[in-house]
């Protein structure tokens, strides 16, 4: 029993009582400090005055048999780790007067199922609740703008989670390994989304990216196997590097016109992704965007100029001095480019090593215009065939083709066509 006379529990002051079963803090006390009562593996029962203010730094740390807590109603503050690795931590009652919650406070709970946080703050800390294993629910506050680095990292139990509108970022790693969650909704006031934020969220379907992002950082959304659908935003100008790596349940996914980057390997070991189109304003791709892609059957790329190809690190100019893969494990991938591009990509050093095909647009079968009329068919003795586009030549005789060819095969014909000067 401590004396009414007491008005501060000094730093570390019974930290490593392994044997401290129970303590009743008088309400004289106004201060308890630094690691008092870290590493009391067998503490399960607290009582708090209810006049101290703050809960500081590893206060509570490693309290292995703590399994439930009440917070006074004058706390302002939860320090530092102050209940990390509370093994036995069922439940915690925080009351609205905390405004702030540090990193780290509850991180490795892992008997903590849920939680109610206060209204007043501002901001989940980094680490504040990873390695809770057990959470399986909570709900951000709405004054809540920013959600810190790896704040619920390998929370694998974390099935439902409420992000407030006033949301602004979601830091790196913040929602790693959240194997649990299904879906989320991202509010619309988010501007930024960190690295590995959602890597490794194995059951996640599906996902919005609000419509201020601008960039996808690297390995987003790595190991998303179950994501079947993402919808991106029309001012989306970069997808990073491994962006989304090993998304194997994604079939398809629309690049805004606005993308002018996508970086190394960003859809690296998506072996569901059957086709996808890039954006005409795309300007550089990276090595092995779409490697092991081994469903990948086509590509359509709407810009005039063969992009820039690079290695992370090496934006060189000069595609010359390149030696890229685009595609490594699916040799039987269709490049369609813009028909007046042709002969440029086939041209370029790394571009002509793919099959380049010029776009072949949807036509109305009952829409006889001049645009139908432009479409051409080769036919061999056979009854093979095979068309492409052409607004210049006249084809009412291309005997001329055949003898530039050397041959009347429709493909080298074809071929011949598209790389004359």
């Amino acid at each position: 029993m401590i004396s009414e006379s007491v008005i501060k529990i000094g730093e570390e002051a019974f930290s490593d009582c392994s044997s401290l079963i129970t303590i009743i803090l008088p309400s004289s006390i106004r201060e308890i400090d630094s690691g008092a009562f870290k590493y009391c593996s067998s503490l399960k029962s607290v009582i708090l005055p209810r006049n101290i203010l703050k809960i500081k730094e590893n206060v509570f740390y490693a309290c292995s048999s703590l399994i439930s807590i009440d917070i006074p109603e004058k706390v302002i503050n939860i320090g530092y780790n102050a209940f990390a690795s509370c093994t036995s931590l069922k439940s915690i009652k925080l009351p609205n007067s905390i405004t702030e919650i540090e990193s780290g406070a509850f991180a490795v709970c892992t008997s903590l199922t849920a939680i109610r946080l206060p209204d007043n703050i501002r901001k989940i800390e980094g680490s504040t609740f990873e390695l809770c294993s057990s959470l399986n629910s909570i709900v951000i506050p709405k004054n809540v703008t920013e959600i810190g680095n790896y704040a619920f990292l390998d929370c694998y139990s974390l099935a439902s989670i409420s992000l407030p509108d006033n949301l602004i970022k979601i830091g790196n790693n913040a929602f790693e390994n959240c194997g649990s969650l299904t879906s989320i909704s991202i509010p619309q006031a988010v501007t930024k989304i960190g690295k590995y934020a959602f890597s490794f969220c194995s059951h996640l379907e599906s996902i919005v990216i609000p419509e201020k992002i601008i960039e996808i950082e690297s390995f987003t959304f790595y190991g998303c196997r179950s994501l079947v659908s993402i919808e991106l935003p029309k001012n989306l100008k970069r997808i990073q590097g491994e962006a989304f790596l090993e998304c194997t349940s994604l079939v398809s996914i629309v690049i805004p016109e606005n993308t002018i980057e996508i970086g190394v390997g960003a859809f690296m070991g998506c072996i569901s992704l059957t086709s996808i189109e890039l954006p005409e304003k795309i300007e550089k791709m990276g090595d092995g965007i779409f490697r092991n892609c081994t469903s990948l059957s086509s590509i359509i790329i709407r810009a005039v100029n063969p992009p820039i190809l690079f290695r992370e690190g090496n934006l060189e100019q000069d595609n010359t001095e390149m030696n890229l893969d685009l595609n490594r494990g699916n040799t039987n991938c269709t490049i369609y480019v813009p028909k007046q591009s042709v002969k440029s990509y086939k041209k370029n050093k790394e571009w002509g090593n793919y099959d380049i095909q010029p776009i072949r647009e949807n036509i109305d079968e009952d829409n006889n215009d001049s645009e139908q009329d432009d479409y051409k068919v080769f036919e061999d003795d056979e009854g093979a065939s095979y068309s492409h586009w052409d607004n210049d030549r006249d084809y009412d005789n291309y005997d001329w083709l055949a003898e530039a060819a050397g041959t009347d095969d429709p493909e080298v014909m074809n071929d011949v066509y598209w790389n004359l000067d």
